[in-house]
């Protein structure tokens, strides 16, 4: 048999072939080190930064900002290159005879192109068109690798996938400690299911059962891992969520201004959002005027257009009131939401609006006080004041 059909598993080799589970494996440790590299980070700065989060939605109507762009493109091109041996070695399994640089190059240059400077549609094409070869090299089986003696230690191990590292421990495989550190990032779920298909031959190694022994072992430590971590996952969740907010509870009555702090973000937060989300905004003395693409207004579900609406309520408020707070409720503000409108930028048509009768809203508030009606009722009846338009007239 040729050199190039010969089983190859070494990461960075463009020699021979691999099989399916090879191939996942490599693309599972690419996958671990963008949630380090881009993913995990990117999550953290828009997290404490509403500036730039303002930016990224801008950009669903608009290019995404330059920086997050290269940045992208740049973990790109780190993941191709890391991932072409393992592209190429695959490919040729696939194809059992010779090389296709015809189909290395497709898989090659298909993520790139979702980075070109064209339509969104066409953006979604590529990334589609890429995910599906990178599905389809995963799944189909390889002709090579087909006709070789399947491993009877390389197996999923349910065990290590939902143990990891406290599996890791019990069969001396020290490299699910990883783990520890990936619980923070988005790279943790690709590394449970990393070591569900490497685990066997992590244990293996270190093992001195026979195969049969090693094989028992593993099926029983698969049951007690499957059955005790979800349900040991739910209770520590439970338990850190309670604690947690007893904490932050104590917290912040001894340190007052984290208060205003957090409110501070929040009201900067919704602010920046809403700002990006219209293509303009004006208040005059008797309207609050926001102005948004007809054809954005038009692909909303319903209940985005309702939740949409509630931002630019709460938007309003906050520019009319510097001490605005929750615990005033929408009381005093019934007046300032009968001003807010939406509208086309395409005819100026009215897309969204609201109303409700100051007296009748007095009269209501009352009534739900005094417990004459359910909050459910109470809300409904409020809600009624929003009229939505659903067919507005299009470019």
């Amino acid at each position: 048999m040729s050199n190039n059909f010969e089983e190859n598993n070494k990461f960075f080799s463009q020699e021979g072939t691999i099989n399916r589970r090879t191939y996942i494996t490599n693309f599972l440790i690419v996958e671990i080190l963008e949630s380090i590299l881009y993913v995990t980070p990117l999550i953290l700065i828009l997290m404490f930064n509403p500036d730039i989060m303002s930016e990224i939605l801008k950009s669903q109507t608009e290019a995404l900002p330059r920086w997050i762009n290269i940045w992208g493109l740049c973990t790109i091109l780190v993941e191709i290159s890391l991932l072409y041996p393992s592209i190429v070695k695959r490919i040729r399994d696939i194809s059992g005879n010779q090389d296709n640089p015809n189909w290395v190059m497709l898989a090659v240059i298909m993520p790139l192109l979702v980075y070109l400077p064209v339509p969104a549609i066409i953006k979604q094409l590529f990334s589609g068109m890429s995910f599906f070869i990178v599905i389809c090299l995963m799944a189909m089986k390889g002709k090579i690798s087909g006709e070789r003696p399947k491993s009877e230690v390389a197996k999923f191990n349910w065990g290590a996938m939902f143990g990891t590292w406290i599996w890791g421990l019990i069969n001396k495989s020290y490299i699910t400690l990883l783990a520890i550190p990936l619980f923070f990032t988005t790279g943790f779920i690709p590394f449970m299911i990393l070591c569900g298909i490497k685990g066997n031959e992590w244990a293996y190694e270190s093992n001195k059962k026979t195969l049969e022994e090693f094989h028992k072992s593993q099926s029983l430590q698969a049951g007690i891992f499957s059955a005790i971590i979800p349900i040991l996952f739910i209770i520590l969740s439970t338990i850190g969520l309670v604690a947690g907010t007893f904490a932050l509870a104590e917290y912040l009555d001894k340190h007052p201004t984290t208060i205003k702090k957090l409110e501070s973000y929040t009201e900067k937060m919704i602010k920046n959002t809403t700002e990006a989300r219209f293509k303009q905004i004006e208040f005059t003395k008797d309207e609050y005027k926001f102005y948004l693409d007809p054809v954005d207004w038009k692909k909303l579900p319903k209940q985005s257009k309702i939740n949409l609406f509630q931002v630019v309520e709460s938007y309003v408020v906050m520019s009319v009131d510097k001490n605005y707070s929750k615990e005033k409720g929408i009381a005093p503000y019934i007046k300032e939401y009968n001003k807010i409108k939406i509208y086309s930028t395409y005819n100026n048509e009215i897309l969204a609006e609201y109303y409700f009768d100051e007296q009748k809203y007095d009269e209501l508030t009352q009534k739900f006080k005094n417990k004459e009606i359910s909050p459910k009722e109470y809300v409904k009846s409020i809600t009624q004041g929003l009229k939505l338009n659903e067919n507005p007239t299009l470019p």
